[in-house]
């Protein structure tokens, strides 16, 4: 059953165990005295080779199904594929991250490479948990088909003409399993297991089983209410009052903002109406005084008026509220998705715990993560958009994907504002390097996240047998971080040595034409 061999010899055996009253006592106790079952070669073989095959990893299955280590396996490409096979795995459990937090270090050399040895240490026990999860699979596995046959040896269903052996198999079930599945219900997990109990309970009746019944109906409405009015008490109603003390600052931050920009408008048109005043007024003094100190206090005042106009329009207000408008806008849209991600983390939690009525570790540190991460981002575009600092980031390289074929080696970087971090310009110049020196190597696809390009048989043959390139982009003259290439070992192929043909004999007869 947990090597998943053999199913039609499991499946008679179960037909004909269904009419035996004596299997009732050695199912139950199969179901209560679990068994280790990792001791069994042939189990641990074949968990083993489902988990590897589970993976879809060819690189993983390659290295780890001889369970040995092989360093003539664990090139550079090899190891960073375990590496990131690992660090992918890290989200599964706390088990799993702890593991990649605690070994991430051990598996580096001090210029940020990976160590072959180290790397397959980790890689071997990632998949020792997984073996451990698979193994617990099967033995679930096994437990849901005992339940499944107690089930049917429960119903009368399936003795519609051996009446005899039912009552005799109900008496078993009565005085022997009973009690033991009481007791085991309120405490599985499984919904499957739990649904097959429930049917024999059901089935059977009796005191024992109807008291089990209630108990487990009851005491988890009961268990819910309790966490559900513990978390209201403790959690719900302070997050709440802090929810509304942050939404009624932001609605004052945002009314303050709108203030100010309309106040803001207001001035921009008093000046631009006290300086048309100032014209016309100087032009109207200038005109009518008939006195030479009118005429230039005229002209001042025109030329005021005219110096107010022209700085308003030299500053731009146009521009200058619309601006202020998407800021405001931006920052307000920033909030309101820190709010709305707070709660969705609140929510997550609070249904955690009302389900499982516990918080592990690891829920509560990818809660904190994703809430410290929302934070940072926030605070980022508040001050992007209101202290006015550069969105983009600085160019850098993150890693590169590989692919070998028969014409030569296709590569992609993968990075950040690998197109500058300015306004786009004919000006422009982006170029590919390898070994820190611009090459012509074929450029496929150039865009702000990736770069892929190329590299035929005869660039790979004038690395002069070094087992790595260096590759870098140079943006605007600014060369950026390198990221190496393995390239294996290239031999030309020496061409045979041509034989002279061999003279044909005299007395060979002729072709017949």
């Amino acid at each position: 059953m947990v090597s998943d061999k053999n199913g039609t010899l499991v499946d008679r055996a179960s037909h004909k165990a269904r009419y035996v009253p004596g299997a009732v006592l050695a199912l139950t106790n199969l179901l209560n005295n679990r068994q280790d079952l990792s001791k069994e070669a042939e189990v641990r073989d074949y968990v083993f080779h489902k988990v590897l095959d589970d993976q879809q990893n060819p690189t993983v299955k390659r290295v780890f199904e001889d369970k040995k280590l092989d360093k003539d396996e664990l090139d550079n490409h090899t190891t960073n594929e375990i590496y990131r096979w690992c660090y992918s795995l890290r989200e599964r459990s706390k088990a799993y991250a702890d593991i990649v937090a605690s070994q991430d270090e051990t598996v580096r050399r001090p210029d940020g490479s990976l160590i072959p040895e180290a790397t397959f240490s980790m890689g071997q026990s990632m998949l020792k948990l997984l073996m451990e999860e698979q193994m617990k699979e099967q033995e679930i596995a096994v437990q849901k088909w005992i339940t499944q046959l107690l089930g049917e040896m429960s119903d009368r269903w399936f003795f519609d003409d051996k009446t005899e052996v039912y009552a005799r198999i109900r008496s078993q079930l009565e005085r022997l399993a009973i009690e033991p599945l009481s007791k085991r219900l309120p405490k599985e997990e499984n919904l499957d297991i739990r649904e097959n109990l429930v049917k024999i309970l059901g089935n059977i009746g009796g005191r024992v089983a109807v008291d089990a019944l209630v108990r487990t109906v009851t005491g988890e409405e009961r268990e819910r209410a309790a966490r559900q009015e513990l978390l209201s008490e403790y959690y719900l109603k302070p997050s709440k009052a802090r929810s509304e003390e942050a939404a009624i600052l932001l609605n004052d931050a945002v009314d303050n903002a709108k203030k100010t920009m309309r106040l803001l408008q207001q001035l921009n048109v008093a000046t631009f109406a006290m300086g048309a005043i100032l014209i016309m007024g100087g032009v109207i003094i200038s005109v009518a005084s008939q006195e030479l100190g009118g005429r230039v206090t005229g002209v001042l005042a025109g030329l005021g008026g005219l110096a107010a106009i022209l700085t308003q329009f030299l500053k731009d207000p146009l521009e200058r509220i619309q601006r202020a408008m998407a800021d405001l806008v931006q920052v307000q849209t920033a909030f309101t998705s820190f709010v709305w991600e707070l709660n969705l983390n609140g929510t997550y939690i609070q249904s955690q715990y009302v389900a499982e009525g516990v918080l592990t570790d690891f829920d509560l540190r990818q809660t904190i993560g994703r809430i410290d991460h929302a934070m940072e981002r926030t605070m980022h575009l508040i001050q992007v958009y209101a202290d006015g600092q550069n969105l983009k980031q600085p160019p850098q390289l993150h890693y590169l994907v590989q692919n070998e074929g028969k014409g030569g080696l296709t590569v992609t970087l993968f990075g950040q504002s690998l197109r500058g971090t300015g306004e786009p310009s004919d000006k422009d110049k982006f170029q590919l390097a390898l070994n820190h020196q611009p090459t012509d190597a074929h450029i496929e696809l150039w865009t702000g996240q990736m770069v892929m390009f190329s590299l035929d048989t005869a660039r790979l043959a004038q690395n002069n047998g070094s087992p790595r390139l260096w590759a870098s982009l140079l943006l605007n003259g600014q060369e950026t971080n390198a990221l190496p290439i393995t390239v294996e070992a290239r031999e030309n192929p020496k061409e045979a040595p041509v034989e002279a043909p061999k003279e044909v004999p005299e007395n060979m007869p002729k072709a017949k034409t």
